[in-house]
């Protein structure tokens, strides 16, 4: 597996403070932001992420993948955004997210996703790079994660995969439904996420329950179930670490 920290929090950090920061911690990998409100801006790419390549590699730190809001080939500077990185050498993005439009759409919904990631087919093939779709609990489209496969059932499985997060497969998929849900799309598997949820009640005595996301072991992933299953289907893609715990960046550090 080639291990890799989400930027998501640590944009207070420029991208010299980034690499420093990565190389401290042992992490020679970075899974960084490529969208709008991120590291980069989708306009920017293809001048700064050559700037982030470069900077971060002073530190020994190459962009593993690139997290994107990517979902067909008319979003904004999608083009650029890929070919800046299959130049770079980064081979992983991740798509942006689809949502969910209410009971009685789910076809529909699904129908339109898989057209749209269906047009972002041929650029892929070209450049040699892979897209893996997120599964997000809540109203996004593969929180549910079987229906990714419906949404990429027609794309080409050598450039348009699933990117697994454990912590939100947990919270949607419950006792024993992540680990079924791997298995079923552990051949269309590029990437994993590594972020753990825990279910919080809400303040002011609201009887509803909110998801949070906690320390790695502080919530309800079965990380030791987790990883034996990585290694029984020899994933070796990338394997994203999360901390999205809403911290100043120091504490996150």
């Amino acid at each position: 597996m080639r291990f890799c920290v989400f930027s998501k929090h640590f944009q207070a950090l420029n991208f010299k403070e980034l690499g420093r920061t990565l190389r401290n911690l042992g992490i020679n990998g970075v899974d960084l932001t490529v969208r709008e409100g991120g590291h980069i801006e989708p306009a920017e790419a293809k001048e700064r992420l050559p700037e982030a390549a470069e900077a971060l590699k002073e530190n020994g730190v190459e962009i593993t993948m690139i997290t994107t809001n990517i979902t067909s080939i008319d979003s904004p500077s999608a083009r650029e955004i890929l070919e800046t990185s299959a130049k770079l050498g980064i081979k992983y993005f991740k798509f942006g997210y689809f949502l969910y439009s209410g009971f009685g759409n789910l076809k529909r919904d699904i129908a339109e996703a898989r057209a749209k990631l269906k047009s972002l087919e041929p650029l892929c093939l070209q450049l040699g790079i892979k897209g893996g779709y997120h599964n997000h609990s809540g109203d996004f489209l593969g929180a549910s994660v079987p229906h990714i496969l419906k949404m990429i059932e027609d794309c080409n499985p050598e450039c348009i995969g699933v990117y697994y997060d454990i912590g939100h497969a947990t919270i949607e998929g419950g006792y024993s439904g992540w680990r079924m849900n791997l298995e079923e799309i552990a051949d269309r598997l590029f990437i994993v996420a590594a972020k753990d949820l825990a279910f919080v009640p809400r303040e002011g005595g609201d009887w509803r329950w909110r998801v949070e996301v906690v320390p790695l072991g502080d919530g309800l992933v079965d990380w030791k179930g987790f990883i034996r299953c990585l290694k029984a289907i020899g994933f070796n893609g990338p394997f994203s670490i999360h901390s999205e715990y809403n911290l100043p960046v120091e504490k996150v550090i």
